[in-house]
């Protein structure tokens, strides 16, 4: 509780209230002066202040659980999710509070409240291994990545409107990152070709960021304020960066043992990461200059897999042309960004879109409807 008191000009006021207890909806405060006790009288503001979230969202692909783990606390709470077996990647929107998931033995994309409510399961068909996801809170739309097919896929955040975005030149697609406010999406794919990779946000224009010198690039992320992408090698075991087209490559950590780093999180100063080695995340300030330690979730070692981070401080993104709150742009079905714009693209299902295009209400000249293999360009005649 904030206290912001203010005195009238017949009470002499010191510094602050000696005492303040707050209990529900009633406050008491008892003030400590200077013998200049007047009928001046008392006027008091008060708000209440919400506590700091700062968590991470972890799965526990062994115990077949997901957790919400306070990052300045050992102790961990699973959330209550039924029929959960080996739980991979878990991302996190802050708007809606849900949790989402993946379970390789299941083969499905599930969500869950932070709270363990409304549970649900989101895609349940034509999914193999999903390795990696990221949830793009800004557009409504997920991504992942499913090593079993050799595909990266989206969909909107309640599973409808589902696309195959990438399916070509993939081994072992493993993280997915999405950076909404450049319009791209990133991934690392650590099979017999291994690379990083990042796209426009429907898929198109791929560029390598960087294939020399990786063995299994594992969990990759973002720090968008210093534009920097950060990888961990599970083969060669190091943990690397570089800018966001590739330059500047820097190696962080080469470890003088083995280690199987899988999710990865740059939060402040830190950079977190699960370790199948390690049984735990393991942490170090983002430059390597401090020992690296390790928290084991709830004091049980296990195989961790994927990470997320949430902050109840952190500045959520700027609303854009695909936010709901825009009516996603007039788009009957997915809104992606790209750089400086936003396209519509159409699901799997569906192959019409471009006959329904006098209905969308579109801010840019040029909307590109995708169908399988066939692009269609279609032009504003006015």
């Amino acid at each position: 509780m904030l206290v912001s008191p203010s005195c009238g000009t017949k009470i002499a006021w010191p510094a602050h209230p000696s005492t303040i207890r707050s209990t529900g909806r009633e406050m008491t405060i008892v003030f400590t002066t200077n013998d200049a006790i007047g009928a001046g009288g008392f006027r008091g503001t008060f708000k209440q202040v919400k506590p700091r979230e700062d968590f991470f969202i972890v799965a526990d692909a062994n115990g077949g659980r997901i957790y919400r783990q306070e990052r300045s606390s050992v102790n961990a709470e699973a959330l209550p999710v039924f029929d959960l077996f080996v739980p991979i990647a878990v991302d996190f929107d802050p708007i809606e509070r849900k949790v989402y998931f993946t379970d390789g033995a299941s083969k499905i994309i599930g969500r869950i409240g932070i709270d363990g409510s409304n549970q649900e399961t989101l895609i349940a068909s034509n999914i193999s291994v999903p390795d990696g996801m990221a949830v793009d809170y800004v557009t409504r739309n997920m991504y992942w990545t499913d090593t079993g097919t050799d595909t990266i896929s989206v969909a909107r955040l309640d599973g409808t409107y589902r696309r195959i975005l990438v399916d070509e030149n993939l081994q072992e697609p493993r993280d997915i990152i999405v950076e909404p406010n450049e319009g791209y999406i990133y991934w690392s794919d650590w099979g017999s070709f291994p690379k990083i990779e990042k796209s426009f946000g429907d898929g198109s224009n791929r560029i390598i960021i960087t294939s020399l010198s990786l063995g299994w690039p594992n969990g990759i992320t973002l720090d968008e304020t210093a534009r920097k992408l950060y990888w961990a090698d599970a083969r060669l075991n190091r943990i690397e960066r570089c800018n966001l087209d590739g330059s500047q490559r820097e190696l962080l950590k080469a470890f003088g043992v083995d280690i199987h780093p899988f999710g990865l999180v740059v939060v402040e100063d830190g950079i977190y990461w699960t370790d199948w080695l390690t049984q735990g995340i393991d942490v170090a300030d983002r430059n390597f200059q401090k020992d690296t330690t390790t928290l084991i979730v709830n004091g049980v070692p296990t195989r961790l897999e994927g990470l997320a981070y949430h902050s109840s401080i952190a500045a959520l993104k700027p609303t854009t042309d695909c936010s709901l709150g825009r009516l996603n742009s007039g788009c009957d079905e997915l809104c992606v960004l790209v750089p400086n714009g936003m396209e519509c693209v159409a699901g799997e299902s569906l192959y019409q879109c471009c006959s329904r295009v006098p209905t969308f209400r579109i801010r840019i000249r040029v909307l590109t409807c995708r169908v399988r293999d066939r692009v269609t360009d279609i032009r504003d005649q006015d």
